[in-house]
């Protein structure tokens, strides 16, 4: 029993839990603030555009857990070089391919302004060119975490979200609103590459020696791997954002503002549960490629995770409109009897986030057919059922629920095909 508080997973999710705690609370307060400041029709608006940038993010969060995989691999059998010259070279060939795509940004931009009924394309272009600086720190962040140099991640995460929070309470207070935010999600990108350039720096100092990467990596194993991590990556960011950004154009303003608060609220169980989802990951990986037992990580993992959607549901059925009232305000109590449902949600997506992840840390890849199939049938059922936010959870409620229950039969039948379930706990 004390071995288990011994452990690097105990270990490393109790230090990036404190510090994860600490920038979800900042994140929190900023969204504490702006929904105040900006009320919710001009906060709708806003959280349409924070869900774009997750959405144009799915190629950097799929990149983010190939980095995490193979530096996890490089990292335990301390193939030092191979991490500092992949790290380089990536960064230095996506920057290249951003420079192309940024003029085509800038074409889409008054194309997807008009069809969020926001006001001007620049604010949405603000929100891209975020976008395209953040898939060089995600580069640059991966490669720490598969390092498991998580000291370095607690700093980046802590002053990102000190630095977005300063910068839009200014930039809203001197009255340029969604546009000041925009403005300030685009400064806080390039403060975030700076310093997480500066950290990789101070790890991975630059070898002596040059080293031929194609014959020390396996480029053909990095693509058949991305992929599937690519797809199960895009379905995962499409079932918690595409809610929203379609809520923007179904609803009215202000609904589609009280949406937007409900779905930050509930998403306190998945940021609640976010450092177990980056511990565990880089440790099964390791444990998988080295032999050993990884079952136990993932069974420890999910009660873990399965505690904290409990406990956050649980006081959103007892204090709904105290927790409305205290994030938002009183302009937002209509919507707080909705916030038990979206807490269901948001925690039936963790459980199932975090179980998708667990295969991928063993390259078991065909599990991202489930969440992409859940993705597309969420988005088909809220084309069809989106007349008011009960509609529109009630259909997340039920994709998710199902998404889950498929998974964790899929565990039982390609981990556990002639075992009891108790024994990944033993």
């Amino acid at each position: 029993m004390f071995k288990f508080f011994k452990t690097k997973f105990f270990k490393g999710s109790l230090f990036l839990f404190a510090s994860s705690t600490l920038t979800s609370a900042i994140n929190y307060f900023y969204h504490l603030l702006l929904g105040r400041m900006l009320g919710p029709a001009d906060y709708g608006t806003l959280a349409s555009l924070i869900s774009l940038t997750y959405l144009l993010g799915i190629p950097s969060a799929a990149l983010s857990l190939v980095i995490m995989k193979f530096i996890s691999s490089f990292h335990g059998k301390k193939k030092f070089v191979n991490i500092y010259y992949f790290v380089h070279r990536l960064v230095g060939k996506l920057f290249r391919l951003e420079i192309f795509l940024a003029p085509c940004l800038l074409i889409a931009s008054p194309l997807v302004a008009k069809f969020l009924h926001t006001g001007s394309f620049l604010t949405v272009f603000l929100i891209f060119a975020s976008s395209l600086i953040g898939v060089l720190s995600l580069v640059n962040n991966s490669a720490l975490q598969g390092m498991l140099r998580f000291g370095c991640l607690s700093f980046l995460g802590i002053f990102s979200s000190l630095v977005k929070l300063l910068l839009s309470v200014l930039t809203v207070l001197i009255g340029w609103r969604v546009f000041g935010a925009s403005l300030s999600f685009f400064l806080t990108a390039l403060f975030g590459l700076a310093l997480s350039r500066f950290f990789v720096g101070r790890v991975l100092r630059k070898p002596k020696a040059a080293v031929n990467l194609d014959v020390n990596f396996d480029k053909r194993a990095l693509v058949k791997y991305a992929l599937p991590v690519l797809f199960s990556t895009a379905a995962f960011t499409s079932l918690y954002t595409t809610d929203i950004i379609l809520a923007k154009h179904f609803l009215v303003e202000t609904e589609a503002g009280f949406y937007a608060g409900l779905a930050n609220l509930g998403k306190i169980v998945f940021f609640a549960s976010g450092p177990i989802f980056s511990v565990m990951f880089p440790l099964i990986s390791r444990a998988f490629e080295r032999g050993k037992n990884y079952r136990k990580i993932f069974g420890t993992s999910f009660l873990v995770v399965l505690s904290i959607s409990l406990a956050v549901v649980l006081s959103y059925f007892i204090f709904p409109e105290l927790m409305v009232k205290i994030l938002y305000g009183d302009q937002y109590l209509p919507a707080a009897r909705y916030l038990p449902l979206f807490g269901i949600f948001l925690g039936f997506y963790s459980l199932s986030y975090l179980t998708v992840n667990f295969f991928l840390s063993i390259r078991e890849v065909a599990v991202v057919l489930f969440p992409v199939a859940a993705a597309l049938v969420q988005i088909l059922a809220i084309l069809f059922f989106h007349q008011s936010l009960s509609q529109l959870i009630s259909v997340s409620i039920f994709v998710l629920g199902i998404l889950l229950a498929l998974l964790l039969l899929y565990y039982l039948f390609k981990i556990w095909p002639k075992k009891k379930i108790l024994n990944c706990f033993r």
